[in-house]
């Protein structure tokens, strides 16, 4: 910034001040009333002129005192909401599996509301800066694996990795508070076929085969037992009839056939349900 430009906002600053203290002065010696509408002339010399000469509104004293209201808090954006469910395995499709209703589903919904609009910005900070500590990370093990890495370089690689571990921690553990914060509505049985889904995502398996544990073997098997059942349909053969014998004693478990159930009579209610609820109330 330019002297001149510190000038010209001292100068406009003192006017201000003089005029303030003229009407305080005024007020302790009349009624507040008879001050609040008043104009006070400041001398021509305080009179800052621009580009154009300098207009001097009518002094409110009030206003100039006056507390303004608390930020109104902002409902979070469905979009987001949507993104967080999903990312918890908390989508329609999941919730359906486990055996859980509409009306819980609106409840799980609304509870993330509430959940980001007391921690709005806490994952997204955490997110922004793991990728950061990440991509550091990931430059200084190109520079180390390269044998180029200064010794300073080595250090900060140490410091780094330890940093994204914290960081890893407190993602893990906000993500942790938003799913007991939407499972809060559901029974112990529903909460666990949840937590058996998200542990066996990684299968890439339709959801309700999710439902159970098994061992590496037992997913490698189910795996080869449906692939061989879907290329059998789309070219017309005769399935593996020991894959059948497999499917139809997985299919027979009780998680398992739940699941198949739910997912065949209710996802249309759930997903109804699940959208429904992250609509903005038009009363908030």
């Amino acid at each position: 910034m330019t002297r001149s430009w510190s000038r010209l906002h001292m100068a406009t600053f003192g006017a201000t001040a003089c005029a303030a203290t003229a009407m305080l002065i005024a007020m302790s010696t009349s009624g507040p009333d008879d001050a609040v509408n008043m104009e006070v002339e400041v001398e021509p010399s305080l009179a800052v002129e621009a580009d154009a000469p300098h207009v001097m509104a009518p002094f409110d004293i009030q206003s100039m005192f006056a507390v303004s209201s608390p930020n109104t808090i902002s409902a979070p954006d469905a979009s987001d909401v949507a993104l967080l469910l999903h990312r918890v395995g908390l989508e329609p499709e999941c919730v359906t599996a486990a055996g859980i209703s509409p009306a819980e589903v609106s409840a799980m919904v609304s509870n993330v509301y509430d959940y980001l609009v007391v921690n709005p910005t806490a994952l997204a900070s955490v997110d922004s800066d793991l990728a950061d500590c990440r991509a550091i990370c990931d430059d200084l093990n190109s520079l180390i694996r390269s044998g180029t890495a200064s010794q300073e370089e080595i250090n900060q690689h140490d410091f780094a990795v330890a940093d994204l571990a914290s960081l890893q921690s407190q993602q893990t553990s906000h993500l942790a508070n938003v799913i007991a914060t939407a499972e809060a509505p559901l029974n112990t049985s529903q909460k666990d076929i949840l937590n058996s889904i998200r542990d066996n995502r990684r299968w890439n398996l339709p959801i309700a085969y999710l439902t159970k544990d098994r061992t590496d073997q037992q997913w490698l098997d189910l795996r080869a037992a449906l692939a061989n059942e879907r290329i059998s349909e789309k070219w017309g053969e005769t399935p593996d009839a020991e894959a059948q014998t497999l499917l139809s004693s997985v299919r027979a478990e009780a998680p398992v056939s739940q699941a198949i159930a739910s997912l065949s009579s209710s996802l249309s209610a759930v997903e109804f349900a699940w959208n429904q609820a992250l609509e903005p109330n038009p009363e908030e």
